[in-house]
């Protein structure tokens, strides 16, 4: 399957000649368990109504580091809403909502944990070519792997394949909205019309359950501040999880939104925001998601929602919430989003039931 080599080609950060050129290397035994963390939306800086606002942090503060804990994994996934670029125009960026950042600020993502996201967002095509052409590229001069980059040539959509101590996890990434149309001369977003997703991604699902050990749906999608999913993305989250896939997780909204236990399968429908510098109130709760995998059993053992907020000062950060209103708030949101499926509080984390027990 042509796709899924690229996809692990990409992940090594080789060439596709120097990857044809080296020798297979010696599997490696999958570990007994692994653990996955996922985040919301990340941003640093964007034009707000004809505005510029950055998000500059002093060179003594990491604005991810007080989370750095709750992100710890063997594997960290974040959706990067914004484009990565080498000098922000910002007498360019006319218009409300345009999003860029320098490579030195995206530099927090990998120190602290962060070494997979997802590009594939409304905000992808905010610099329009420039944007496109050089996020990429940045991003893997950083150490991270972006899954659901634009594509110049073959299916928008594919399998994108992440070895994880020696477990074969797929993602199929993919966005239903885009800001700016597509242009035929630059590398196209993975763009899906909702109507569509389900007949486009179940067949990738199904063809990466084949040989992957775990399977996940990243997407974009949803209605913006939203306290629940619409009956289209149930119905398409639910059918993935038919299909094979072990995870569905979403943003977009900017709000959390339920956690739901389908089958053996998880469906997070929106993280919220996770470092995001236009938060009001309700859009500061935010949180980690920890999903645990057992290989014996191939089955999910563990569910769990780190609370966080997001602080203004010095610029829009997460910080972990143990106790006091703001995690009272997210409790609460989430035990009544998530009903009927039970969610408890185990001191600082919300842990929901799981498929399996250690």
């Amino acid at each position: 399957m042509t796709f899924v080599r690229v996809a692990l080609v990409l992940a090594l950060g080789v060439s596709t000649a120097a990857a044809d050129s080296l020798p297979p290397k010696p599997a490696t035994a999958p570990a007994d368990r692994i653990e996955l963390t996922f985040t919301g939306d990340i941003m640093m800086g964007g034009t707000f109504k004809d505005h510029w606002c950055p998000q500059e942090a002093p060179a003594d503060f990491d604005p991810l580091s007080a989370i750095k804990n709750q992100l710890a994994a063997d594997l960290t996934v974040a959706n990067l809403e914004t484009t990565v670029v080498s000098k922000i125009p910002v007498d360019k960026l006319v218009g409300n909502l345009r999003f860029a950042a320098r490579p030195d600020q995206v530099a927090t993502l990998p120190r602290n944990g962060i070494k997979v996201v997802t590009i594939a967002n409304n905000h992808a095509a905010d610099l329009d070519a420039d944007g496109i052409r050089e996020t990429p590229g940045h991003l893997k001069d950083l150490g991270i792997t972006a899954i659901g980059a634009p594509r110049a040539d073959g299916p928008l959509l594919r399998i994108e394949t992440i070895d994880v101590k020696g477990w074969k996890v797929a993602f199929i990434a993919a966005t239903t909205r885009l800001n700016r149309p597509q242009k035929k001369t630059v590398p196209r977003v993975p763009m899906i019309d909702p109507k569509d997703l389900a007949a486009e991604v179940v067949p990738l699902v199904k063809q990466a359950r084949a040989d992957h050990d775990l399977v996940f749906v990243v997407l974009h999608w949803g209605v913006q501040y939203a306290d629940n999913p619409e009956k289209w993305q149930v119905d398409a989250a639910r059918a993935f999880i038919d299909a094979g896939a072990n995870g569905v997780i979403g943003h977009h909204p900017h709000l959390l939104q339920r956690i739901e236990r389908y089958k053996d399968g998880v469906i997070a429908y929106s993280l919220g925001n996770f470092m995001f510098n236009n938060a009001l109130p309700l859009q500061r709760n935010t949180g980690v998601l920890r999903l645990g995998f057992q290989h014996q059993k191939k089955c999910l053992d563990t569910v769990v929602l780190h609370p966080a907020a997001i602080y203004p000062s010095p610029v829009h950060h997460p910080k972990p919430l143990k106790d006091g209103q703001m995690f009272e708030e997210i409790r609460d949101r989430m035990v009544k989003l998530s009903a009927p499926m039970k969610i408890t509080v185990e001191g600082d984390r919300l842990v929901a039931p799981a498929a399996c027990t250690k």
